[in-house]
């Protein structure tokens, strides 16, 4: 039986983003009615709403996992359609911030929402960014596309990008990664994130001078920049230059002692460090 006083209550309190305090009202609430949707379902969101303003990832992940066990009992006892569809899209999202080891079940239940025509912001979003993960480069710019031409942002676009270079589309990557540098100053992080893909992009086309200009301009932002070193020291390499590259390898690993990348190349050429 649905109290209207609880339910216009916890609403309110949804409206204004006290989180933590539905959690507490709602944990109180189930002990006595365990079976309640309405509870269980503000229990739920409210749960994975704070999820996404902790930084602490391990306590993020406890309260993910709270809002897996509400999701999946509210799926249990749950029959309008409608909201069955809207908690198998919220189950999908949130096995996608689990982790990688749950990009399965995060797909299952993101597609079961999205084939059954549930609409979101950033339904297309998650299932881009799990097939990118995936390796699924195609299947994620189809998604990431759709999602950008709803909603466009430039951490889309950059996935978007990386997702073409993954492909070996080097001049459609070129392309999207200038949207992105375009948009951008050298104030956002995300100009240097993108920056740094087009040096790749680059380097990756044989381009050396021009993507080691762009490395040496993150080096120049961000002296303990290793993955800018590591490329600086596979263009001296590609030039002969072994005694140079080995050095800027060193200096990488310096500031990322656990880059496999780094640590092979450092043993491929003279067996050692």
């Amino acid at each position: 039986m649905i109290n209207k006083h609880e339910k216009n209550e916890l609403e309110s309190l949804w409206n204004d983003s006290d989180y933590w305090k539905i959690i507490d009202k709602t944990e109180e609430l189930l002990i006595n009615d365990p079976l309640n949707t309405l509870y269980i379902n503000f229990n739920a969101i409210s749960y994975l709403a704070v999820a996404f303003s902790v930084p602490d990832n391990s306590t993020s992940q406890l309260y993910i996992s709270k809002a897996v066990l509400r999701i999946r009992k509210f799926l249990f006892l749950e029959n309008d359609a409608n909201l069955r569809i809207y908690f198998y899209y919220l189950l999908g999202k949130a096995y996608f911030l689990k982790g990688d080891s749950y990009l399965d079940l995060s797909e299952k239940y993101l597609l079961y929402a999205y084939n059954k025509k549930y609409e979101s912001a950033d339904i297309e979003q998650y299932l881009g960014l799990l097939y990118s993960k995936k390796k699924k480069y195609q299947d994620s710019n189809l998604f990431l596309e759709k999602a950008y031409s709803k909603l466009p942002s430039d951490m889309i676009k950059l996935a978007i990008s990386k997702n073409y270079f993954y492909m070996g589309d080097f001049n459609k990557a070129l392309n999207s990664v200038d949207t992105v540098l375009t948009n951008n100053n050298k104030e956002a992080a995300i100009y240097w994130d993108a920056l740094l893909l087009k040096g790749e992009i680059l380097y990756e086309n044989k381009e050396y001078d021009n993507a080691k200009k762009i490395f040496d301009i993150l080096i120049a932002n961000n002296k303990h920049n290793a993955l800018a070193y590591y490329f600086v020291g596979e263009i001296a390499f590609a030039s002969g230059n072994k005694i140079e590259a080995r050095a800027l390898w060193r200096k990488a690993l310096k500031y990322d002692s656990d880059n496999h990348d780094i640590i092979s190349r450092l043993k491929e050429t003279d067996g050692g460090f």
